[in-house]
């Protein structure tokens, strides 16, 4: 007679698997496998300049780092199914996953060549650069503005040179950017997840972001039944 293990812990096994399965990869590359795209891609950077003296290695590297932090939320999601408790949790660690992970699947996209990926690599950098100048406030000033901003000018200065279109989005708050925008999570979310039935990533999405955020209508999944506390009349506190 086979026992079938927990549906959950099954879960929890497999992505046990898929981190031990990554690390494998990584320790034997270090980064991007020899003759791989990516190899075959950084041998024509051609696109150095004040941004950096080989961008197109950069783009290809640089979302490992995202990919570690992606993993280590994985990591955790087994912990929590796992766990007698932390439900509600693993949908917010979820989602944060998924937040993460949006970065470098658009980012490491096969085929759109050398020049698109740089583009995309530079768009991140510039939204990253412009959050850090927003970190501190009550001075116009700072070590960690002056050196954002430094960097800012710096890859637009490299994006001027070598033809992209450097644009200035009209809020203040957001990054200029080369060409195009970046896109948003929630618009890249169903292409990631299940790209042939694109309601399920948003829905994903949606439903991790109200748990995390203490919704109303994230929270009311997890009850089978809801009393109402107060006189419906004067609010609806958990009535969705």
């Amino acid at each position: 007679m086979t026992v079938r293990e927990d549906p959950w812990a099954e879960l929890a096994h497999s992505l046990d698997d898929l981190r031990a399965a990554f690390n494998d990869s990584y320790a034997a590359s270090h980064g991007f496998l020899p003759n791989s795209p990516a190899s075959q891609e950084c041998q024509q950077d051609t696109l150095a300049g004040p941004w950096g003296a080989h961008p197109v290695r950069d783009a290809n590297i640089a979302p490992l780092s995202a990919v570690f932090a992606a993993l280590d939320h994985v990591d955790s999601l087994a912990t929590l199914f796992r766990s007698s408790g932390g439900i509600t949790a693993s949908h917010t660690v979820a989602r944060a996953a998924l937040d993460i992970a949006i970065g470098p699947w658009f980012l490491l996209e096969p085929g759109i060549g050398e020049r698109e990926r740089v583009r995309r690599y530079m768009n991140l950098r510039l939204q990253s650069l412009k959050e850090q100048t927003q970190l501190e406030t009550g001075s116009t000033s700072t070590s960690i503005k002056d050196h954002a901003n430094t960097r800012i000018d710096l890859i637009l200065q490299a994006a001027r040179i070598h033809g992209f279109d450097v644009r200035r989005a009209r809020d203040k708050y957001k990054p200029p950017f080369l060409d195009s925008q970046m896109p948003s999570t929630s618009s890249l979310a169903p292409q990631m997840v299940a790209p042939t039935v694109p309601v399920l990533g948003a829905l994903f999405w949606r439903l991790g972001s109200a748990v995390a955020h203490g919704q109303q209508h994230g929270l009311a999944m997890f009850f089978e039944n809801i009393d109402h506390p107060v006189d419906p009349t004067h609010g609806e506190p958990l009535r969705v």
